[in-house]
């Protein structure tokens, strides 16, 4: 039960960055950072910080994730607006 109850803080840690994108980690993702997260080999910010950073990826001025940044670039604009106000 204990496991259960660490597995799933992990999961939800995952998945609550993820929602930036408005949806969930696939299974291997969620797997991936809940691994690096129980290692201690990167933080909270660090991988809300990499979902972002692999999120807006531009390569050749082509955007990796289109869907993914059009996104993360609506939701920092709101923000900006919303910090200014």
């Amino acid at each position: 039960t204990f496991l259960f109850i660490i597995v799933s803080h992990l999961y939800t840690k995952v998945n609550t960055s993820y929602s930036l994108l408005n949806r969930t980690a696939d299974v291997e993702g969620a797997a991936y950072w809940e691994d690096q997260l129980t290692a201690g080999s990167v933080t909270v910010a660090q991988l809300i910080q990499a979902v972002v950073n692999a999120a807006t990826e531009v390569v050749d001025g082509v955007a990796v994730h289109a869907t993914d940044k059009a996104i993360v670039d609506n939701k920092s604009a709101v923000s900006d607006r919303k910090s200014v106000v």
